[in-house]
């Protein structure tokens, strides 16, 4: 119990601390307000055209696809370090790992079409 009301007063206290160290640079810093840096700034250019185009929605696809297996290949490292079980579990990644980018193949969703 005493372990659980220091844990939660280092929280408190992080968080106060965080907080006011956030609101004193608010209220330190020095703003300054004109048109320069109310723009919107596009490598040093002026805008050209309008700079709101859309991305083609199978560029979020293969983005999203590329974070699931990212995140599998990490979790793949922690399966090779556990030594009683290490075998099984890389294994059944792999398994997953594979047959996700499979299902991938096989539904059409790593053809690249504009």
């Amino acid at each position: 119990m005493k372990r659980l009301v220091v844990m939660l007063m280092l929280l408190v206290l992080s968080l106060l601390i965080s907080i006011v160290l956030y609101l004193l640079s608010f209220f330190v810093s020095f703003k300054m307000k004109n048109t320069n840096k109310l723009s919107p700034f596009e490598c040093g250019f002026s805008a050209v055209g309008f700079v709101h185009t859309s991305f083609s929605v199978h560029f979020f696809i293969i983005l999203i696809m590329f974070v699931i297996f990212d995140l599998e290949v990490v979790l793949l490292v922690g399966c090779l370090i556990l030594s009683s079980v290490g075998i099984l579990s890389f294994l059944l990644m792999m398994f997953f790992v594979v047959g996700g980018i499979y299902l991938e193949w096989y539904l059409g969703k790593l053809k690249w079409m504009v």
